[in-house]
Parts: structure tokens; C-alpha cells; sequence
């Protein structure tokens, strides 16, 4: 709710300003109470509550999630690019999920866990991602990748939370993929193909494929698998696990762009995706702000705001800016009644 302070430049009209405006936007940052941005928004955004089925042990669960929130947290609180949130150098760990990031948990200050007490929810601590490249952005959070278990999930999730495409309901024939016959000894991948190549199914498979299976060097609790990169004899470049199987990572974008590896795919979310990606965060956080579903004549808004933030590589302050100064946050209108 809005302090004295805010009544107060409200009353007498200076609030209205755009130095004002500026000066209360960085003081309500700064605020603790701007933690509810992050968490009320990212729970909403990346659909949080996911996690309740995925993760049993609440304090392993909660570490998880507060590991997105704070990320989230930090991007609006400390000014980063937009496109952070896809890959960053920094992340938030505890001791209950440090085991996801290598030599890098040896950033965490010490922690004596209480006597008699198995596990217990600790605040997670900031450290940068030095020496786990497999890790940054929120994509490759292991509460991230756990409530979204399989590729057809975890593809459907970027594509509708990150790039902002809505996907029709599938038909009501779609059917399953079919399982292991006796005597193959096939791949989910190799199996789903068969599934994927109805005409009904393609065309949403065709968009999520690429990016679900871009994510198998992840298990099913979020942990990465992989150990190295081999190139088969005719010339495929293939992924390797921790125990010696082959994993394929690769795939097509629909814009044809091939890539082999998830680090891959993240390159071409920063570069050739990199406009529907800032446009999706511009359309989330302005619905947001307005508690409401965008309509069409919020789009010249949200246009303007598109071309300029990814011309400056914009940050999440001046988006809020952007949002404060917005004709649909400064002005609104009443349906009237049919003549």
C-alpha cells in the first residue's frame, strides 16, 4: 500500500513528475517491502506452486524456490539486463542444493545445522558461477528442471514462460508414444519420433521438441548428468553422461537454426530469439503491474517499449520506468453501458 510518503507527493501533485517519479521508483526498490515484486510475480510468472508435487522435503523444496525468487529479486532490485534472465553469473544456493553447483558451493559461508534437527529451511546465499557453465539463468535451476520433468514438459514450459507462445490444447486422439517393443533397445527420443510425426501433433511438437530435449543433460531432480562432448564416426556431435551413455541434446529451431548442445540453444535465445524473449518479460511484468490481461490496445505500448529496451539492452529499472510513465498504467477507462 502506498506510504506517507507516496500520499503525500500524491496530494500535491508532485508525484506526477518524471524526477519524482525516478526518485520513488529507486526508494520503493530499495524497500524490503519490494520483495513482494519478486515474490507474488515470480510465482506467478514460473507457476512456483509446481514445485509442491515435484519436491517432497519442504525444506529442500523451499531452498529451491527461494533460489528462483531471490534470483528474481536481484534482477529488479539491482538493475540487470533483461536478458539475465536466460543467463546470469549469478545465482543463490544453501547447503540443502549446493550439490548443483560444484566447486562454486565453496563460496557458501559456514553452516552448523541445529542439534537434533535433520533438515531445516536456511536463507540461500548470492555466489557467481565460476566454474559450473552448465549452470546460469533460470532455465537451468534444479527446482526449475525438477517440477518440469520430461522434455515435452520442460520444452512447453520455455516456450509459453520465457518465449511467450500460447499452445492450443492438443487433440483429443494425440495418444502415447509408444513403448519398448521386445528386442529394441531404443531411445525416449527415437520412440517419441514416431508420435511427433502425426500431422496433428507436429505442429506444436515442432516448436517444443528443440527446447525440451535441448535439456536432457538434466535428470529428473535437476541435476546435470553430462561429462563430455564426442563426435561419432559420421560426424555427429553427441553428449555423453556420467556413466557412459549417449545423450542427444541436439535439435532444429522453426527457424531452422541447428544447434547440438544446450549452451547452444541458450546463444540463440540471446541472440536470434532475443526480441520475443524481451517482449514476453515486458507483456508479463506490465500485466502485472496492471492486474489484468493485456488487450490489442496495449500493444503500441508494449512495442514502443520492445524496440527501445532491446536497442539499449535495457534493464529491469528502466522497464519499471517505462511501465510507471505507460499510458495504460497512468490512465485506465470504463466500459459504458450498450446504447
Amino acid at each position: 500500500m502506498p506510504d506517507e510518503t507516496l500520499r503525500k507527493l500524491a496530494l500535491d501533485g508532485t508525484l506526477l513528475t518524471e524526477s519524482s517519479i525516478k526518485q520513488q521508483l529507486d526508494r520503493m526498490l530499495q524497500s524490503p517491502k519490494s520483495r513482494y515484486l519478486a515474490d507474488s510475480f515470480a510465482w506467478q510468472w514460473f507457476s512456483l506452486g509446481d514445485m509442491d508435487e515435484a519436491v517432497r522435503q519442504v525444506p529442500v523444496r523451499e531452498a529451491l524456490r527461494s533460489q528462483v525468487m531471490d534470483f528474481v529479486h536481484y534482477l529488479f532490485t539491482e538493475d540487470r539486463p533483461l536478458m539475465e534472465l536466460v543467463d546470469s553469473d549469478v545465482s543463490f544456493i544453501n547447503p540443502l542444493i549446493a550439490k548443483h553447483y560444484g566447486k562454486d558451493r565453496n563460496q557458501l559461508k559456514p553452516y552448523a545445522k541445529q542439534k537434533g534437527i535433520e533438515l531445516e529451511i536456511v536463507p540461500t546465499q548470492r555466489i557467481q558461477l565460476l566454474n559450473t557453465p552448465e549452470r546460469g539463468g533460470i532455465l537451468t535451476m534444479p527446482g526449475i528442471l525438477a517440477m518440469n520433468r520430461g522434455p515435452v514438459i520442460r520444452g512447453t514450459w520455455m516456450l509459453e514462460r520465457i518465449l511467450g507462445d500460447h499452445l492450443p490444447d492438443p487433440p483429443m486422439n494425440v495418444g502415447q508414444v509408444p513403448p519398448q517393443q521386445p528386442g529394441e533397445n531404443l531411445s525416449f527420443r527415437k520412440r517419441f519420433e514416431s508420435h511427433r510425426n502425426q500431422a496433428s501433433c507436429a505442429l506444436c511438437h515442432d516448436k517444443i521438441d528443440p527446447l525440451g530435449f535441448a535439456l536432457e543433460g538434466y535428470d529428473r531432480q535437476g541435476s546435470y548428468i553430462l561429462k563430455e562432448t564426442r563426435t561419432l564416426p559420421n560426424g555427429d556431435i553427441k553428449q555423453v553422461s556420467k556413466t557412459g551413455e549417449l545423450v542427444d541434446t541436439s535439435g532444429v529451431m522453426p527457424n531452422g537454426t541447428r544447434f547440438d548442445s544446450f549452451t547452444d540453444l541458450k546463444n540463440i535465445l540471446k541472440t536470434e530469439y532475443r526480441t520475443k524473449v524481451i517482449r514476453n518479460i515486458i507483456e508479463r511484468t506490465l500485466s502485472f503491474a496492471l492486474c489484468r490481461s493485456l488487450e490489442l490496445h496495449d500493444r503500441p505500448t508494449v512495442d514502443s517499449m520492445a524496440t527501445k529496451l532491446e536497442e539499449t539492452d535495457g534493464t529491469y529499472r528502466e522497464l519499471l520506468l517505462m511501465i510507471l510513465q505507460s499510458l495504460p498504467f497512468r490512465e485506465t477507462f470504463v466500459r459504458g453501458e450498450p446504447l
